[in-house]
């Protein structure tokens, strides 16, 4: 009986706040945009703290 009642909800009934369209129209109409990707790690871009001016100490 629940289960009728979600198809009822989420496919057969529109919904004011979704522009009248079913939550299924809705959400397959939707587009996420996509994840930004983590900066590829590279020796030669990233700083390296031990050359940096002031950082190295003779011994």
């Amino acid at each position: 009986m629940i289960d009728r009642w979600r198809l009822d909800y989420n496919h057969h009934r529109i919904h004011s706040s979704l522009e009248h369209q079913t939550p299924a129209a809705d959400a397959a109409g939707c587009v996420l945009p996509a994840s930004p990707q983590p900066p590829e790690y590279s020796r030669m871009t990233s700083p390296n703290p031990l050359t940096q001016s002031g950082a190295e100490t003779e011994r």
